[in-house]
């Protein structure tokens, strides 16, 4: 198996605020996506970030030299490299004040503004999940007036019940793998998307991202994210791996998907991912 070079990690964290500076017009291209609902509700948008942009970020990924190796998910021995403010912190954050194209991207990807427009679009696909407050309703105040609170300086940011975190995420070719899981339950929302030039990746290889489903359906639900061998589920469906592939799913009791091991022995070929996830609390799983 490929062997990447892992840097010592650093504990501390980065606060970020919501009132970040952001981009007039958002980055993602959200009016593309198409869902299918079963299991549960996963969408594809292609493509999802505008051409030059989506070059730059690409041809500015991270070097491998930054990542983290992350070889155990959930008990289960999965070959995963990350870099991320949780993970390897001073290197995430050197990495994104040295790097412009990269830094407007996270600094977006902080701001409510990305939060908002996600859960619009989740809305108009009829997938409802209680933050942005239906039309008559008069109970409490929605995600959207909680937001322009924060931006005039009437309530604190971390008064906000959701948050967003980014991370730049590599499985290596030969056997890299993310064994069958459904999220930890702080996770609300997911992105995974692709970063690739067209014509780099190796189809044969796999790569794809699963959705599945237990063969055992007294499996199938685990809000508290175990994780099952390969073995253990079938796969009802497989979204490949391409350029400019942004995926996004809710996590949900039954989420089940993952990357079977990959096929690309002797490469030194990697499946390069950003994966953004919106979370509600703590991380605690």
């Amino acid at each position: 198996m490929s062997k990447l070079a892992t840097p010592p990690v650093n504990q501390a964290s980065i606060a970020v605020t919501a009132n970040e500076a952001r981009p007039a017009q958002p980055l993602f291209n959200f009016p593309n996506a198409r869902f299918v609902y079963e299991p549960y509700p996963v969408g594809i948008v292609t493509p999802l970030i505008e051409d030059s942009l989506y070059k730059k970020l690409v041809d500015s990924y991270p070097d491998v030299s930054l990542f983290k190796l992350m070889p155990y998910l959930g008990n289960k021995q999965s070959v995963k490299y990350s870099l991320a403010e949780m993970n390897n912190p001073k290197e995430y954050k050197e990495f994104l004040a040295a790097t412009p194209a990269w830094r407007e991207f996270y600094e977006w990807v902080k701001t409510p503004d990305f939060i908002v427009r996600t859960l619009k679009m989740l809305s108009k696909k009829n997938i409802e999940l209680g933050y942005i407050k239906p039309d008559g309703a008069k109970k409490s105040k929605s995600l959207i007036e909680q937001i322009t609170q924060v931006l005039q300086g009437k309530k604190d940011t971390n008064e906000i019940p959701l948050s967003a975190r980014f991370e730049f995420s590599i499985l290596p070719a030969d056997g890299g793998q993310l064994h069958p899981h459904t999220d930890s339950p702080g996770k609300i929302i997911t992105w995974v998307i692709s970063m690739l030039h067209p014509g780099e990746w190796n189809s044969a290889f796999g790569g794809g991202t699963e959705i599945m489903r237990p063969k055992k359906t007294e499996l199938n639900f685990n809000w508290v994210n175990r994780y099952l061998e390969f073995d253990d589920v079938e796969t009802l469906s497989t979204y490949d791996f391409l350029p400019n592939q942004g995926l996004v799913f809710v996590k949900t009791f039954n989420s089940w998907h993952g990357v079977r091991p990959m096929s690309g022995q002797g490469s030194n070929m990697l499946r390069r991912t950003l994966t953004i996830n919106i979370e509600s609390g703590d991380e605690t799983y």
